[in-house]
């Protein structure tokens, strides 16, 4: 099985979540967070599910989580301008376009709130017959985020880093990307 998406897509719960339903705990490709993985996969005839979050959100989450992540392990940040980010977003899902009818496609707002309906889709379009478990959100949060470096879940430093980053979204540069991803993203889930 292969879970990818671009990162911040919720990829960890995702792939906690599928933990909980599918009584598997090995064998999952992921968290390479790269298109060529899921194309490989596709080739070799692996269920695959790809993870979609909007560009916007899944990019400023992806920026502020890199500065609290050095900030934890003590090392100098370098910071990284948002619109790389965008253009990393582009360039993962534009490769998958034409191949998105060869996985299940997780959007973050049903990963996150409704993980019924991707373990469905996943069971119906491979013939699986993982559990559906209607509390398996509630489960994942359960899981002990005291540990260091949990990034599954929003943390204080994060939440306020944010405002701060959305200031980057202004520039022309970066709202065109913006637009452009909108653009793939739309034809993405569509």
């Amino acid at each position: 099985m292969c879970i990818e998406g671009f990162p911040r897509s919720a990829n960890s719960f995702t792939v906690a979540a599928f933990k909980i339903c599918s009584g598997i705990n090995n064998g999952i490709a992921t968290h390479m967070h790269s298109h060529t993985n899921i194309l490989e996969a596709i080739k070799l005839g692996v269920p695959t599910l790809v993870l979609v979050r909007k560009p916007e959100d899944a990019v400023v989450s992806l920026k502020v989580l890199s500065k609290e992540d050095a900030i934890i392990r003590n090392e100098k940040h370098i910071e990284t301008p948002i619109y790389w980010y965008l253009e990393w977003y582009i360039i993962f899902y534009s490769s998958l376009l034409e191949k998105k009818n060869h996985f299940v496609i997780g959007k973050f707002e049903d990963v996150t709130t409704n993980f019924s309906k991707i373990i469905t889709d996943f069971n119906d379009k491979y013939s699986t017959n993982f559990k559906v478990i209607e509390d398996v959100v509630t489960q994942v949060k359960n899981i002990d985020t005291k540990k260091p470096r949990n990034h599954m879940f929003p943390t204080e430093f994060r939440e306020n880093e944010k405002k701060t980053v959305k200031d980057e979204l202004k520039s022309e540069k970066v709202k065109k990307l913006i637009k452009e991803a909108n653009k793939v993203y739309e034809l993405f889930v569509s």
